[in-house]
């Protein structure tokens, strides 16, 4: 027998962590039954709405009456249109006021829809079942 007969090759190659990890995050998006999304994951996620989407609208509403009221700001100062001026300001005021009762609004809704889901996935992450207080 020759020498090549006897030869074995054996050729190994493995994915980085780093790959493994991006390669499993892929894959997660792609479970139909959204089990790759994980307990704490989707805890996060819910918790995040909960407190972002108030906060957006609150912040776009208030954003809006300030541009109002500077609007009518210049045209008094600068452009000599002091009733236009004066109304536009006043709109911009009656747009900004409501801003922070639409947040808190907001959030008591959120916190109602959301709430008892982020209970009991955070009851469930802990292992206990206390009876917590309900979410109001």
């Amino acid at each position: 027998m020759s020498e090549q007969n006897n030869r074995f090759e054996y050729k190994y190659s493995a994915l980085s962590s780093e790959e493994r990890l991006e390669i499993e995050s892929i894959r997660r998006r792609y479970l139909k039954d959204g089990s790759g999304e994980g307990r704490t994951q989707e805890l996060k996620r819910l918790d995040f709405y909960v407190r972002s989407f108030p906060v957006a609208i609150a912040i776009t509403v208030g954003v809006i009456g300030i541009l109002l009221f500077g609007l009518g700001l210049t045209l008094v100062l600068e452009l000599n249109k002091t009733v236009l001026g004066i109304i536009l300001g006043a709109v911009g005021v009656l747009v900004l006021a409501p801003a922070n009762l639409i947040y808190k609004r907001l959030t008591a809704f959120q916190k109602k829809k959301y709430g008892q889901r982020i209970l009991d996935i955070s009851e469930e992450l802990l292992g206990k079942d206390g009876d917590d207080e309900k979410v109001n």
